[in-house]
């Protein structure tokens, strides 16, 4: 079993440790009191959110693996996410890789209707990639960037 470098070690527990700081007790305090109030909350209604999801990358580049992600929205106009995933990837036989790709962003969510809105988001990410060829020769990189778009989100319960 191959381990993490020193240096990606610390760059997982930094980012684990931002998404802890992002869990304001105030937020879950709001959702709590929410849940209470009523049975029945929608799901654009929370300020804090918890994801788990499988993700798998195709094309060039292809790959498959888990993913978390903590989203909270302090005001109605704006949203912070923190994502991170730890994929293996598809090298053809050459040899073992393993990215691990972390992102926060900003966002602005925009309600079309009850159960669809839309996202102009940008951020800043990273992405931790550990290879390892057939030889045993390693091939480790750390990638920084920024990142925007346009996202959907339909709500699939009330």
């Amino acid at each position: 079993m191959r381990r993490l470098a020193p240096a990606a070690s610390l760059a997982v527990a930094l980012t684990l440790a931002l998404a802890l700081a992002a869990l304001p007790a105030r937020a879950l305090a709001d959702d709590d009191a929410r849940v209470a109030a009523s049975a029945e909350v929608g799901a654009f209604d929370r300020d804090f959110a918890l994801g788990v999801y499988y993700s798998n990358w195709s094309g060039s580049y292809g790959s498959s693996g888990v993913g978390f992600k903590i989203r909270w929205e302090p005001l109605d106009e704006l949203g912070i996410e923190l994502v991170s995933e730890v994929l293996s990837v598809d090298t053809g036989g050459s040899g073992d890789r393993t990215i691990i790709p972390a992102g926060f962003s900003l966002y602005v969510p925009i309600a079309l209707t009850g159960g669809v809105r839309v996202r102009p988001i940008a951020g800043l990410c990273t992405m931790l990639s550990f290879g390892e060829g057939k030889d045993g020769t390693a091939s480790n990189d750390v990638l920084f960037g920024v990142h925007a778009g346009v996202g959907a989100e339909v709500a699939l319960t009330g």
